[in-house]
């Protein structure tokens, strides 16, 4: 195994929303979060739709010293995170990284990714930017450092009632809002693969996930495929 110098500062931590009605992470979810783990970050899981995990999920995050949460699904991935937030200080932690199991991949290495894109040096950034309805972060990959996280606006994003709204509310106030809010607060996002100044989006947005998939992987920029599009073929 090649061993790549951490790309984010160390106290970096990862939240990681898996929906796991099973208690169980499976081989894919594994895969990801030992990549996530060759980043440098320190690991918080949180298993949404379950009360107790597998003793193999539990033994893979006890050897890989990975936090472990249950919790029920509600809210989906902004209402993990939020949990997470409330139940973990982050006031000393210079990046948090908000991720889930959304996708498969990583087809290529993350830390060199994130090292070439200078990760550490951007106060808000994700692995793609869309146009869609309005510019944001896509947020199923986000950094955000200890400034853009402590952000007033940012901070009202997680205090939000995810639990009660419906998955088209949630896009509109945690995904969408998030950009919106850094954007309110001095962030610029910054995104490895975007579509913002792309002509065609502009008259013609979409969700680059499902629609520009192979864009994503040939630009070697996104080494991720959702698992919608293979799922759904939306």
């Amino acid at each position: 195994m090649v061993c790549y110098p951490p790309p984010l500062p160390p106290g970096s931590l990862c939240f990681f929303a898996a929906y796991t009605p099973g208690g169980a992470l499976p081989d894919y979810t594994k895969f990801y979060l030992r990549n996530l783990l060759e980043c440098g970050l320190t690991l918080h899981v949180c298993f949404s739709g379950t009360e107790h995990i597998t003793a193999d999920s539990l033994t893979f995050c006890t050897e890989n010293r990975i936090q472990t949460y249950t919790r029920p699904n509600k809210g989906l991935d902004f209402g993990a995170w939020c949990y997470l937030r409330n139940h973990i200080p982050t006031h000393n932690v210079p990046f948090i990284v908000l991720a889930n199991d959304s996708v498969f991949g990583p087809f290529a290495p993350l830390p060199p990714l994130l090292q070439k894109f200078k990760a550490s040096q951007k106060p808000a950034w994700g692995l793609v930017a869309s146009r869609a309805v309005t510019p944001h972060l896509q947020s199923w990959f986000v950094g955000l450092s200890q400034q853009a996280w402590q952000a007033p606006a940012v901070k009202r994003i997680f205090h939000l009632p995810f639990e009660n709204m419906s998955r088209s509310e949630i896009i509109w106030h945690g995904e969408l809002g998030l950009s919106v809010a850094l954007t309110d607060s001095g962030f610029t996002p910054d995104a490895l693969w975007s579509d913002l100044r792309a002509p065609l989006a502009r008259f013609f947005p979409a969700n680059p996930a499902h629609a520009r998939w192979r864009s994503f992987l040939r630009s070697g920029l996104v080494p991720f495929i959702k698992q919608e599009l293979l799922r759904d073929n939306p």
